[in-house]
């Protein structure tokens, strides 16, 4: 029996500039969401562009005005693109597609029309210098939360409201990129970095320049009911970076797994190469009970990152290959992609999607989750931008 594929419409979030800007670093260039929908078995292919007033500003101008991450521009130090290119989100709740930066304010995506509504906050300003904001927004019991964070305080909250907010109350900086909840819990990887702001803003770095990852880095656990905060070390051998929590597995609100890729000690983001540059990153399981470090076991003897799981099964990319871990036995399983650069694949339900790009051409596996069978190869005979993270959201 013919397994068919569901209808709907895969969003991957991408960077594409302006036709003759020029930027130096993979994240800094306006955002463009590719969208595959998915009708009768058959997938077609629109762009739909991120329309920000950063964008319609420069666009009107036809000059680059706003710096990005790692690109500077001349006459304004201060304030920062915001390129809405990094992530997309869909909020269930109110049926309204986000498009996301790291550190910007959220554009609401009408994916029917193919079209930008406009800001999600439209109280805020959309020319301040730099908006705290995860691109990585959780749907917990029927609302969305956020995080928000700037050096030596953070806070979550969801519709009604602040859930915590946090001091860092030993002196230390730290960045998060990514969070997860269970059902008893909030848990945050804190990076502890170093922050240059003369070189950020003063004399020739840029805002990624002025920014080191250290040692030193905390994993936070925030209890939902009581807000207690407990702070776990992360043990010297393996403290590294993390952005991306994969899975976090809750066995009782004392006893946790949690699945991260542990970043190289070197890493340095404002020097990466290319977009799908994980080399060192490797997947690892933290046990946890009773909030302390019960044993670390590294699962991936090839390197990984960018994870996407449901029901127990997290799914990772390198460069040319897919990553599946099942959370179940720990068993890992890679599937060979040839010369293809996979994206970070979209996950619905039983339904996996991967994405790759080849030479003129941009090609679709779609998988069973469970079982990685095979079930449809869709190519389209051309190149669409690359693609961050995204998602699937049905008819």
């Amino acid at each position: 029996m013919k397994i068919m594929m569901p209808s709907g419409t895969i969003l991957k979030n991408s960077c594409k500039p302006i036709h003759g800007f020029e930027y130096n670093h993979p994240f800094d260039g306006h955002g463009l969401i590719n969208t595959f929908q998915i009708r009768d078995g058959k997938m077609t292919y629109k762009g739909i562009r991120v329309k920000t007033e950063h964008y319609k500003m420069e666009k009107k101008y036809n000059k680059q005005i706003f710096r990005g991450l790692n690109t500077n521009v001349q006459h304004n130090p201060l304030f920062i693109e915001n390129f809405s290119n990094i992530s997309v989100f869909h909020d269930t709740t109110r049926n309204e597609i986000q498009s996301l930066s790291e550190g910007g304010i959220p554009y609401l995506i009408d994916i029917n029309d193919m079209k930008t509504v406009g800001r999600k906050f439209k109280h805020i300003h959309p020319f301040i210098p730099y908006f705290p904001i995860t691109a990585h927004p959780k749907m917990d019991h029927g609302k969305v939360v956020n995080a928000s964070g700037l050096l030596f305080l953070m806070a979550l909250f969801d519709d009604d409201g602040i859930l915590f907010t946090e001091k860092f109350r030993d002196g230390k900086k730290y960045y998060f990129h990514d969070f997860s909840i269970t059902d008893s819990h909030y848990i945050i990887y804190l990076n502890n970095i170093d922050v240059d702001i003369p070189r950020m803003y003063i004399n020739d770095g840029t805002v990624l320049d002025g920014v080191s990852f250290n040692t030193n880095n905390k994993i936070l656990m925030v209890d939902k009911a009581t807000k207690k905060r407990t702070y776990i070390d992360i043990p010297p051998t393996f403290d590294r970076p993390v952005l991306h929590i994969a899975h976090v597995h809750q066995k009782s609100s004392e006893d946790l797994d949690i699945y991260m890729s542990l970043i190289p000690s070197s890493f340095s983001i404002s020097n990466i190469q290319s977009v799908y540059d994980f080399e060192g990153c490797f997947l690892h399981k933290f046990s946890i009970i009773n909030s302390k470090i019960d044993s670390i076991t590294q699962l991936s003897n090839i390197h990984c990152e960018m994870p996407v799981q449901n029901n127990g099964n997290i799914f990772l990319i390198n460069k040319n290959t897919l990553v599946k871990c099942d959370t179940t036995t720990d068993k890992m399983t890679t599937i060979e992609f040839g010369d293809e650069v996979l994206e970070e694949p979209v996950l619905y339900d039983n339904t996996l999607f991967v994405i790759t790009h080849g030479e003129n051409c941009t090609n679709i596996y779609t998988y069973l989750a469970s079982s990685l069978t095979h079930i449809h190869t869709e190519k389209f005979p051309f190149n669409v931008s690359y693609g961050f993270h995204g998602t699937f959201v049905p008819f």
